[in-house]
């Protein structure tokens, strides 16, 4: 019996090592030695992004007492620890002092937390170096508005002229907003605030006429203060009795002027011939404005549009008399000077099925730009076309249709086309919109075949991360680890169930980011489920705000995020940190339904004990399965 138990012991303890792979600090404590401090975050010169306060995590050797500049941190029965600390700006130091039996340890880690805007003092008398707009070079046409901005000293008069265009204009003294931190705002508690952060801000704008015409010019500013002085004193410096206007029998009203210019140059044309250009990236993302949100999802290749304007290295695409778009320059061509302005009319709309999709064909001139609106509820798709013009006399249906159970079209404005497909159907599992050649091809999926079980679903599971580490947490466990670990518990229960699952990696090999939506692709899955665990930017205090979320990107994933949700809230028994729409890459594909799981935070130290253990583990697999299973009842 007792080799039988030994035998025992030792299998036990080479499944926890192989299961675990990143070992935890060892749990017995050496009286006669002084604590070990291991800090995983943040590191040595790294810059904070935190406003006041931010974490640090880490591990000291087991049953010390631990304090991080002055405050009493809890160190876990494994050692990890979690402090959140206030922050000064500037060169800033962490002291962690850990105590046990063995001694007394003193580590010291030495960040970066960055300057707050300082206010300009109001005893002084400038324009500031930094905060002047624009700062890159821009061209803009007739009807364009142009925004001028400078910090300066409070409480005076600013001006800003455009060199060769327009004489001295003013500007209006404004306050600086002191926003939250857009990281706190979103998963913290973080409120925007009225209140103002800083005095001195100038701001001035101007709309472009259409018959102005500069090239690279100049914006310069002026900042003005009056005030009044007594005659002697000023006379000891002036000796031009013109400057000087007499305000009283002692005093003269006096103005001092401060004269600066932004780094950025204007050019304003009037497009006499229009620009034409074309995408020349395989499939391109157009957004809201220079550096904003996603306006155009996946423009391939050969798409033209008219460009009207740059703001540094971004081009302005005007689609419609109402809507624009920018791209980098770096993924357009300029077309020679006369390439006819895109256009298309649209006269005929054919439709074909097969047997897992059903098609609109649309027969254009030229590769024009689009757009793909979806709803849910009624279910529809809305395809708008840029650059085209209704003529359309005839849609052909295809008779063998089941889903599709009507298509409208529209002329909303002048040169854009839009068609409204009405679907048939409780759930929708995906979209497609590309060329071949130039005909626009709309291709929306059926319904999934799948019997009670899960039998003839493929559902591609992909674990986060693999070169980068992902997130880390308090005792070394990398993310990248663990979600392979879960990933492959998940890919295992839905296989037993009749899943055919394809994993977008099943080892530590590097995927791409870009890649792993393409695995899913070229799978035809449909379903994509990204296993992630979770931690926080500075500032947020993840002591406070930490737990199970789920983030989709189309509404047509929205349902089943939910279910996995509230399924993973049901069972896990660790706090909620919400269900979200959120724009990451491995989402955005509109061909299958896709949701990311954050399972939990990795960072915290209770969540990355439960992490390291395979029944916390199969509690997510388990609850990812449940979820699709009553996902599936619901939309069959």
């Amino acid at each position: 019996m007792k080799i039988i138990f030994k035998i025992f012991l030792t299998l036990i303890f080479f499944k926890t090592i192989a299961f675990s792979q990143v070992p935890e600090i060892s749990q017995v404590s050496s009286a006669s030695n002084p604590p070990v401090i291991n800090v995983i975050y943040p590191k040595e010169g790294q810059i904070i992004n935190a406003k006041d306060s931010t974490f640090i995590i880490g591990n000291v050797t087991p049953r010390s007492e631990l304090k991080i500049n002055g405050f009493p941190v809890r160190v876990y029965g494994n050692g990890a620890f979690l402090g959140f600390i206030p922050l000064t700006p500037g060169d800033f130091t962490f002291e962690l002092i850990a105590t046990n039996k063995g001694g007394t340890t003193i580590r010291t880690l030495a960040v970066r937390v960055p300057l707050p805007v300082i206010p300009t003092p109001p005893d002084s008398f400038r324009i500031e170096t930094e905060g002047k707009l624009p700062d890159v070079n821009m061209l803009l046409t007739g009807g364009d508005l142009i925004q001028v901005k400078f910090r300066g000293t409070p409480q005076q008069k600013g001006f800003f002229k455009i060199e060769d265009l327009t004489g001295w204009l003013p500007m209006v003294e404004t306050g600086v907003k002191a926003d939250s931190l857009p990281g706190n705002f979103v998963f913290g508690a973080g409120q925007l605030s009225d209140s103002l952060l800083s005095e001195g801000i100038y701001s001035g704008s101007y709309l472009i006429k259409p018959t102005d015409k500069i090239d690279s010019v100049k914006i310069f500013f002026q900042l003005v203060k009056s005030m009044a002085v007594e005659k002697d004193s000023l006379e000891k410096f002036l000796n031009n009795n013109k400057m000087i206007k007499k305000g009283g029998p002692d005093t003269v009203n006096f103005s001092l002027c401060f004269q600066d210019s932004a780094a950025g140059k204007l050019t304003v044309t009037q497009w006499e011939i229009p620009q034409i250009v074309e995408l020349i990236d395989t499939t391109q993302i157009a957004r809201t404005g220079p550096n904003l949100g996603y306006s155009l999802l996946f423009q391939p290749q050969g798409v033209k549009a008219v460009a009207t304007a740059k703001i540094g290295t971004w081009v302005r695409l005007k689609l419609s008399d109402s809507e624009a778009a920018w791209v980098t320059e770096e993924k357009i061509r300029y077309l020679p000077p006369g390439t006819p302005v895109p256009q298309s009319s649209i006269s005929f709309i054919k439709n074909e099925s097969t047997a897992d999709k059903t098609k609109l064909i649309f027969n254009l001139s030229e590769k024009l730009p689009f757009r793909v609106e979806q709803s849910t509820n009624p279910p529809s798709l809305t395809l708008t076309i840029y650059y085209a013009t209704s003529n359309v006399n005839f849609i052909r249906y295809d008779t063998k249709r089941k889903f599709i159970d009507n298509i409208q079209w529209q002329q909303p404005e002048k040169r854009v086309f839009q068609l409204k497909v009405l679907l048939r159907l409780k759930q929708q599992w995906g979209y497609d919109v590309y060329y071949e050649n130039n005909n626009l091809i709309f291709e929306i999926n059926r319904a999934p075949r799948w019997a009670d079980n899960l039998n003839g679903l493929k559902i591609c599971v992909d674990a986060g991360h693999s070169e980068d580490n992902g997130a880390i947490g308090p005792t070394g466990l990398t993310e990248k680890e663990v979600n392979l670990q879960i990933a492959k518990k998940v890919k295992n229960l839905l296989e037993s169930h009749g899943a055919n699952v394809i994993m977008t990696r099943s080892g530590m090999e590097h995927v791409p980011l870009y890649h792993r939506p393409k695995i899913s692709l070229e799978s035809k899955a449909d379903i994509f489920i990204s296993i992630h665990n979770n931690s926080h930017p500075d500032g947020i205090d993840p002591m406070v705000y930490n737990g199970t979320s789920v983030y989709y990107y189309h509404p047509q994933s929205e349902l089943l995020a939910e279910k996995i949700h509230k399924y993973l809230l049901n069972n896990l028994g660790i706090p909620d940190q919400g269900l979200y729409h959120a724009n990451f890459a491995v989402l955005r594909p509109p061909q299958y339904l896709s949701v990311l799981v954050e399972c939990a935070f990795i960072i915290v130290p209770e969540q990355e004990m439960l992490l390291r253990t395979e029944s916390f583990q199969n509690k997510i697999a388990n609850s990812i399965y449940l979820a699709l299973s009553e996902f599936l009842q619901a939309v069959k």
